[in-house]
């Protein structure tokens, strides 16, 4: 039976996305949850980041395409692991799954913990938009949650990270989402510390059953 991640119930907090002074409070970042979504096709003219199986990678440091605003600071960078996570910088991400903020380091975490890329999976990013409108599509495919391993008989997940280039929005877009352990834990957050209003938690979302998937769009946008 295919186990899915429940992401019902869940949005209810203040946060995420630049005001108009590029404000440095999650407070003034806001989150929508649209029921339905649908992923961007970068399936063409995409760049890969990471390809194969990967239990604990990181991908190179890699031109974010413009400047890309978060929590005051103008960023050009970006890295990606294996896990399902981000950061913006010009250092790169820890190989390892991410449970919580860290001092001083811009996490975009659309989904938790440790996790892993399956065979025939890949991390793969494009750049869409014209000039001054662009946006930064960072796509994880045969995401196995949770996992270290490849090649075992199991359900794989697909998600997006999406920046936007002339409005600082971030979106984080849900495929199909499933769960290998019932009962397994995970977060949703973005954060640019470890201190208070530079962090914004969804929460914890635990698994479940269900024959069906899930097509979710989280809107971080202003207030």
């Amino acid at each position: 039976m295919k186990r899915l991640f429940t992401l019902s119930v869940l949005i209810f907090l203040n946060f995420l996305l630049i005001s108009v002074c590029y404000t440095q409070s999650t407070n003034n970042y806001y989150m929508y949850r649209y029921n339905t979504g649908s992923l961007a096709d970068i399936s063409t003219g995409s760049t890969l980041l990471l390809n194969g199986c990967h239990q604990n990678s990181a991908s190179a440091v890699t031109n974010i395409g413009f400047d890309f605003w978060f929590m005051g600071e103008r960023y050009t960078q970006f890295s990606v692991n294996s896990n399902g996570q981000m950061r913006l910088g010009s250092t790169a991400i820890t190989i390892f799954g991410i449970l919580q903020p860290h001092g001083g380091v811009s996490y975009l975490v659309p989904i938790s913990g440790d996790n892993n890329i399956d065979n025939g999976g890949n991390v793969r990013y494009k750049v869409l938009g014209d000039p001054g409108h662009k946006i930064l599509v960072v796509e994880w495919n045969v995401l196995r949650i949770p996992s270290n391993t490849c090649g075992e008989q199991g359900y794989f997940s697909n998600l997006q990270v999406l920046l936007y280039e002339s409005s600082g929005r971030i979106e984080f877009i849900y495929g199909e989402m499933q769960n290998e352990t019932d009962g397994t834990n995970v977060s949703i957050f973005i954060s640019a510390s470890d201190i208070p209003h530079t962090v914004g938690w969804v929460g914890n979302i635990s698994g479940s059953y269900a024959y069906n998937t899930i097509m979710l769009k989280l809107e971080l946008d202003f207030l």
